[in-house]
């Protein structure tokens, strides 16, 4: 891996996973992470297992503080003595990036906030990493990404079934960190590029709200375009699209490419690499040849909706562009996709 990030010094006084995680990446890039810890403690996370009661931990390396950790240079400070400050404010004067996570309150009480660390390097990247952003009632509120990112943002209730009594749990530990920490590792090489180019420091700022939102960007421009409430697809049922459903195939190996690589097929013919369906990737292609199939019997194929479903979207007057239109017998036309220009 080609260390971009060399002769970046990055200076971090956080815990947990999302802010520390973006500098675990730049770490693996090459930059120098001098991370700033409790004096008795140290980063929260390390006392993880202790605090909550998880047993998932093992007895090895502590795999989730490696997750947002490795990497670094640690040194533990008491921030809230003038000899700690005095060594925060020696290593601000020769770095490049300062990363934190702590809420505006905190930040004040450590003399950590953006005016008091610029007083020591004018030329300082300043970051912050919030749960739900620097201004607003929830400004000065910490958050974690179960939170903000997953539940706040309406990702939790876009996977959660009619039926379900439960909020649905994302699919692992740190999930919305960790993308968070990918955003923000993004915009601080961003702000380095802007002051190497204009010699101006900027400030990123990052919340797990934001994310969340973005995350679920595509899904709330639909449902703002089509004035329906977002809700997930029932079991079983298509998504509507031939293009991103999953498929059950004869052959596990069969890759079409694309997002096409598991669209069934019993034919061996279509298993070589020399057929024109591999090679073209074309949905027309695949629908001329009768590739497409149902997952489950009696569902529609992606892009094939049922009688029942066709009339309800003529009766509404929307489809989406790429699905198909059926007529009273169930018959489906070919769906049509437009070009980029007509669906921009």
């Amino acid at each position: 891996m080609t260390a971009v990030m060399h002769g970046v010094r990055i200076l971090e006084v956080a815990e947990h996973t999302f802010v520390p995680a973006a500098s675990a990446l730049l770490a693996d890039w090459g930059a120098e992470v001098i991370k700033i810890e409790h004096v008795e403690r140290g980063d929260a996370m390390r006392g993880l297992a202790r605090s909550s009661g998880l047993s998932m931990l093992g007895s090895g390396a502590h795999v989730l503080l490696e997750h947002s950790n490795r990497g670094k240079k640690s040194l533990a400070l008491d921030l809230g003595t003038p000899d700690g400050l005095d060594v925060l404010h020696r290593l601000i004067a020769t770095s490049d990036v300062f990363l934190t996570n702590k809420t505006p309150a905190v930040r004040a009480k450590l003399g950590i906030d953006i005016d008091e660390v610029r007083a020591h390097n004018p030329h300082i990247i300043y970051v912050l990493g919030t749960g739900q952003g620097e201004r607003g009632p929830d400004g000065d509120k910490g958050s974690y990404d179960m939170l903000s990112y997953w539940c706040r943002s309406g990702i939790a209730l876009s996977m959660k079934q009619p039926d379900d009594d439960f909020v649905p749990n994302p699919p692992g530990p740190a999930f919305g960190d960790s993308i968070g920490a990918m955003t923000i590792a993004g915009g601080i090489m961003g702000a380095l590029f802007h002051r190497l180019n204009t010699g101006e420091a900027t400030t990123v700022d990052v919340s797990l709200l934001g994310l969340g939102l973005w995350s679920n960007g595509a899904a709330l421009a639909l449902s703002l375009q089509l004035q329906v409430p977002w809700a997930p697809i029932p079991p079983g049922m298509s998504v509507g699209n031939p293009l991103v459903g999953a498929y059950r195939t004869a052959d596990p190996a069969t890759d079409l490419g694309g997002e096409t690589d598991a669209i069934a097929t019993n034919r061996p013919s279509l298993r070589g690499a020399a057929h024109p369906i591999i090679q073209s990737n074309s949905f027309d292609v695949l629908w001329d040849h009768g590739v497409v199939e149902s997952r489950h019997p009696g569902v529609p194929a992606p892009g094939r909706p049922s009688a029942a479903m066709a009339a309800a979207d003529r009766a509404r007057g929307q489809r989406l562009p790429g699905t198909g239109t059926g007529d009273a017998a169930g018959r489906v036309a070919k769906p049509r996709l437009l070009p980029l220009a007509a669906a921009a």
